[in-house]
């Protein structure tokens, strides 16, 4: 079992980036032609746990960049060695997840890639979230997304993705797709989250929202999590050819996606183009946009 990082998240971390204003829904309408530039967004894939002890002040963390970006901010939470854990991230033959493996190098939970720019294993902090945010937000991106998810019908998603370019991408860069579910919440005991900054924990933290709460939460809302990849290609995504990924151009993909006995009112897309490699410290997202399953999602 991998051991967990120990880090302190100050409440006025969680607070400070809080505004007043509320989060617009997506647009719903048609998506219209290729603009001549996007803005960037961030996407951060977490790594956690259920026997993450420090999984709640994470996922608060997350919480608060939220609050801050707006649909600027895109969260994923990737579940390793839990009930959570996506049937398409696991290994047939080891039980393991697959993108955990790859990606988190630390091996400490919880752990996350801020637009899988990873240069050394301090990246991965939830400590280092904030700034390397403001740090993507930076760039200038040379990509956007779009995304149709408006159409159920009996039992399956009718999705349309596309990307558009504002400059020529030159290499290997692919397309990827999740399945998000916004919230997951259950009262079996099995699905318990831990808590090790409860005044009975492992790691008592006075002044922390989750001092007064046990050491193993029941009912615990866990938010975003990956529930299945979307795309061809598994976990290294789906290429995506040359003489799309030009000025001007659109790339687009269209998938069918099974819903069925899902409450598809508690669930979102989220796609991003990442530069692809065979080293975890080599990809970057170009960007990345998520949509509620109902809605469209133009250009960002």
């Amino acid at each position: 079992m991998k051991k967990l990082l120990y880090f302190f998240i100050a409440l006025s971390v969680f607070t400070a980036c809080k505004k007043d204003t509320e989060i617009k829904d997506p647009y719903v309408g048609d998506i219209p032609p290729v603009p001549s530039n996007f803005g960037q967004n961030i996407l951060i894939e977490q790594f956690t746990s259920s026997i993450a002890g420090q999984g709640p002040a994470a996922d608060l963390l997350l919480d608060s960049l939220q609050l801050q970006y707006g649909d600027r901010f895109v969260g994923v939470n990737i579940h390793s060695g839990d009930l959570l854990q996506a049937d398409d991230l696991t290994d047939t033959a080891s039980s393991s997840n697959l993108l955990d493996e790859f990606f988190n190098v630390t091996g400490i939970y919880p752990s996350g890639m801020v637009n899988r720019t990873i240069s050394s294993s301090a990246d991965l902090s939830p400590v280092n979230y904030s700034s390397k945010a403001a740090v993507v937000l930076g760039n200038a991106p040379r990509c956007g997304i779009a995304i149709d998810a408006n159409e159920v019908r009996n039992g399956f998603l009718n999705l349309s993705v596309h990307v558009g370019f504002s400059s020529d991408l030159a290499g290997a860069y692919r397309l990827h797709a999740y399945l998000v579910e916004n919230e997951f919440i259950s009262g079996d005991s099995l699905y318990d989250q831990a808590n090790e900054f409860s005044q009975n924990g492992t790691n008592p933290l006075p002044g922390s929202p989750f001092y007064s709460l046990p050491p193993m939460i029941n009912g615990y809302a866990y938010p975003q999590v990956l529930r299945k990849v979307i795309n061809t290609g598994g976990t290294d995504g789906e290429t995506i050819p040359a003489a799309s990924a030009l000025r001007g151009k659109v790339h687009v993909k269209n998938y069918i996606v099974d819903v069925r006995n899902l409450n598809t009112d508690n669930y979102s897309v989220v796609v991003f183009v990442d530069k692809y490699s065979t080293d975890p410290f080599t990809h970057r997202v170009e960007n990345a946009r998520s949509a509620k399953v109902g809605t469209v999602a133009v250009w960002n």
